[in-house]
C-alpha cells in the first residue's frame, strides 16, 4: 500500500515538474491558410460594349447576353465578381444614383467605406472604387463610366460567411485585379 502511495506521489511530482517548465499558451482558433494563385492576365474582348483585362484565374459566366451582364467566377477562391451593365439613355444621374445605393447597402454591416475616384480622358472611363472594411457582404465594388454611353458596376461575393481575417489575402488579390479591370477598361460603340 506505502508503495502505490509512493509512486503516485512520485508521478504527481514528476508531471508537476515537467508541466511548470513548458510555457503553455492558449491557441487562438485557427483557419486554413490561402495560397494565392499565379496568374497571368488576359482579354476580355467578346460581342459585349466593352473590353478589359482580367487574371486567367477567372471564369466568365454569361449571365444575360442582351443586358451584357457577366460574372467572373473563381472556384479556386470560391468567389463571383458580378459585372452589371447598363446603356444610358439620357439618365445617368438616375443610373448613378441607382448604382451607389446599392453599394451603400452594404454599409449596415460594413465599419467604414473607403472611395477612390479615377478619371482616365484618353479613354474616356470615369470610376469610382469602392473598399468596404469589415464585416460586408460585398468588401469590393466599382462603377465606372464614360458619362454618355456606357455604366458598369462590378461587385464582388465570396460565395461562403466571409471573416474579415481569413479572406484578407483574397481580398487584396482581388483589390488590384479589379483596380486591372478598371485601369483597362475600354468602351466599344452599342452596336457592337
Amino acid at each position: 500500500m506505502y508503495k502505490r502511495i509512493l509512486v503516485a506521489v512520485c508521478t504527481v511530482f514528476v508531471f508537476m515538474s515537467v508541466s511548470c517548465d513548458a510555457d503553455f499558451q492558449p491557441k487562438p482558433k485557427g483557419y486554413h491558410r490561402i495560397s494565392t494563385l499565379d496568374k497571368t492576365i488576359i482579354p476580355f474582348n467578346e460581342q459585349y460594349p466593352y473590353t478589359f483585362n482580367m487574371p486567367s484565374y477567372l471564369e466568365v459566366e454569361h449571365v444575360d447576353r442582351d443586358k451584357h451582364w457577366i460574372n467572373l467566377h473563381s472556384d479556386y477562391y470560391n468567389t463571383t465578381l458580378h459585372l452589371t451593365y447598363r446603356p444610358i439613355h439620357n439618365d445617368l444621374e438616375k443610373s448613378l444614383r441607382n448604382f451607389t445605393k446599392l453599394t451603400y447597402e452594404h454599409t449596415k454591416k460594413a465599419d467604414g467605406i473607403v472611395e477612390i475616384f479615377g478619371e482616365d480622358l484618353d479613354r474616356k472611363v470615369y470610376s469610382i472604387f469602392y473598399e468596404l472594411k469589415g464585416p460586408s457582404a460585398s468588401s469590393l465594388q466599382f462603377i465606372a463610366t464614360d458619362s454618355f454611353n456606357h455604366i458598369l458596376r462590378g461587385s464582388l461575393y465570396f460565395n461562403n460567411i466571409p471573416n474579415v481575417d481569413s479572406i484578407k489575402p483574397v481580398h487584396n488579390v482581388y483589390k488590384e485585379d479589379m483596380k486591372e479591370i478598371l485601369k483597362s477598361l475600354e468602351w466599344k460603340s452599342l452596336g457592337n
